[in-house]
């Protein structure tokens, strides 16, 4: 039986009032985290987190009628570095064609949703630098069978928690399945390069891959070993995940529970 349902004139004005409200703030470049802000005060603006290092990660969304617009945004001391903004419906997807008219060929379509993809690749060199300058660098080419993950875990728009078995079915967190992947390989210069990432929860995960690495009789080198120690110090919230509780933390809180003070 169709669960889809007809597209309703009053719901449609406000989608379209929406979809002009987030197209607004386009061209992204030389946009500031505060600007944006600014025009999408009447969004539901989350808790921004801290990536460390000058990076921050936003979120809004704003509710429209049929659909909603959710934008995830990082900044790199105010300079808005990456986005991605995603228009979706749930029931009426048929309401995304006429929408997707309007939005043009600066975003595309998709299943259920439509969306617009902005980076600034100057932008994210600088937040990029901004890391290396304290955790030393390591630039790498991610293989192929490990791009994904690695794409996952050095995204600074990702938004996951760590954790093992999270939420109400008890799944690992997208960040858990990357670096889960990476240290079956073992791919030890990848989760090396993770340690350097701009996401707050991946840099975690790789301080405790690597301790499982050297747990089996993998050596860390200096270098790599001062980065654990200060990805450990860094006082930024860390969103932990344990079964249906998700709450912040630090990492040196995540790892002294863990036994690794």
């Amino acid at each position: 039986m169709s669960t889809e349902k007809p597209i309703k004139a009053k719901y449609f004005e406000k989608d379209v009032q929406v979809l002009r409200l987030a197209k607004g703030a386009l061209p992204l470049d030389h946009k500031t985290a505060s600007g944006l802000l600014t025009v999408w005060d009447q969004g539901n603006v989350q808790e921004p987190q801290l990536l460390g290092f000058g990076g921050t990660r936003y979120e809004v969304v704003l509710p429209g009628g049929h659909t909603s617009i959710r934008i995830v945004f990082a900044a790199y001391k105010d300079s808005v570095v990456a986005l991605d903004m995603q228009q979706q419906a749930q029931y009426t997807l048929a309401v995304l064609d006429r929408l997707a008219e309007i939005w043009g060929n600066v975003a595309h379509r998709e299943a259920d949703s439509i969306r617009y993809e902005y980076r600034n690749p100057g932008g994210l060199g600088r937040l990029q630098d901004a890391v290396s300058q304290e955790l030393g660098s390591c630039e790498i080419e991610a293989p192929a069978q490990h791009r994904q993950a690695y794409t996952v875990l050095t995204n600074p728009l990702e938004k996951y928690d760590y954790g093992t078995f999270c939420y109400f079915a008890g799944v690992p967190p997208a960040g858990r399945k990357a670096i889960q992947h990476l240290l079956a390989a073992p791919a030890s210069d990848v989760i090396r390069a993770v340690l350097r990432s701009t996401n707050p929860q991946a840099r975690v995960y790789a301080v405790e891959a690597m301790l499982e690495l050297e747990r089996g009789g993998a050596s860390i080198s200096e270098l790599d070993r001062r980065a654990m120690e200060k990805i450990v110090e860094l006082e930024i919230p860390i969103s932990v995940c344990e079964g249906c509780l998700v709450y912040q933390s630090t990492a040196k809180e995540i790892f002294a529970r863990a036994g690794h003070e």
